[in-house]
């Protein structure tokens, strides 16, 4: 049953994280890569022939999601990024729930590694992600009851040093700047609650330096924004 997912693949500029990626996906039933017009050769990667290679201009992740699902022709699709994989036990996984053909909707557990750490405090686990559904049923707001789960986690490769951090952090604000057409505190205000409920509720410091620096880093990213926000309002005066 696995050969009847399609696994949308959302990239940009990471080809070693997506070669990781593409491994932990052989025995699908097809592999459809949406590039943002990468610089870094993505189509060096193509080597199965279930792998196609499309390109769009991202600008938000729905739509880039939805238009790699307008792409596929299975009865399941499967979301990953680029810096996610599966296991091989979430492969077994993946192919019991289809056989089931229980529910339209799944999330998965996703295991978050940052600088070589998996988070496993400070609410970063288990981090339920909606990435399996029914073709014909895209939606990314499903009611609550119509949403299955799965057990097996993905694993997210999330920043692996010190420079892929730097590259996601920037590109990333950058983005956001751009979708938001309002200068905002509340979600800078929202990230700093954030703080305090994921260090202390969450048990944040259990996970060491990394775990603290990647809470805090969550004000951080949101600050950046509304100064590139700010930044465009100001210059199209």
């Amino acid at each position: 049953m696995k050969d009847n997912i399609s696994c949308i693949i959302l990239t940009k500029d990471e080809k070693e994280s997506l070669k990781r990626c593409l491994d932990s996906v052989v025995g699908l039933g097809e592999v459809i890569i949406v590039d943002d017009f990468s610089a870094d050769r993505v189509d060096r990667l193509i080597s199965r022939p279930q792998e196609k290679l499309v390109h769009r201009k991202f600008d938000n992740l729905t739509d880039q999601r939805m238009f790699g699902a307008s792409q596929a022709t299975k009865k399941w699709i499967l979301f990953l990024d680029a810096d996610e994989c599966l296991t091989k036990n979430g492969l077994d996984e993946l192919d019991r729930i289809i056989k089931q053909n229980k529910r339209f909707f799944y999330v998965i557990p996703r295991e978050n590694i940052v600088l070589g750490k998996i988070l496993r405090h400070g609410n970063w686990y288990p981090d339920y992600q909606l990435r399996l559904m029914k073709r014909d049923q895209v939606n990314f707001h499903p009611q609550n009851e119509e949403i299955g789960r799965l057990e097996i986690p993905l694993k997210h490769y999330s920043h692996q040093d010190t420079g892929e951090w730097g590259k996601k952090y920037w590109r990333a604000t950058s983005i956001l700047a751009k979708t938001r057409t309002e200068v905002d505190h509340s979600p800078l205000l929202k990230s700093l609650n954030d703080v305090k409920y994921r260090l202390v509720k969450g048990k944040g410091y259990k996970d060491g330096f990394v775990g603290v620096i990647t809470i805090f880093y969550l004000p951080v990213f949101e600050l950046t924004i509304l100064l590139k926000l700010i930044s465009k309002k100001l210059w199209t005066v």
